[in-house]
């Protein structure tokens, strides 16, 4: 809920969410899933940039965004 992304944009192993939707900016989404053991990086007000790499499986993605989805639903 309240999150954005362009899908046509992503050619990577990055991708970027729109948070403006959540009541957060960049850095308080950032620090509320980092508390949560998520960590992502601000990239600016109100775009948050994910990053997989060869040691992040479907499982971490999974249990990433079923972080997100909880903390978001609170």
């Amino acid at each position: 809920p309240g999150l954005s992304i362009d899908l046509s944009g992503v050619q990577s192993n990055i991708v970027i969410f729109d948070v403006s939707g959540t009541g957060m900016n960049a850095d308080q989404f950032v620090d509320a899933l980092g508390g949560r053991d998520v960590l992502v990086s601000s990239v600016g007000p109100m775009a948050v940039r994910f990053v997989c790499h060869r040691h992040v499986n479907s499982g971490d993605v999974k249990a990433a965004l079923a972080v997100m989805k909880d903390m978001l639903e609170a």
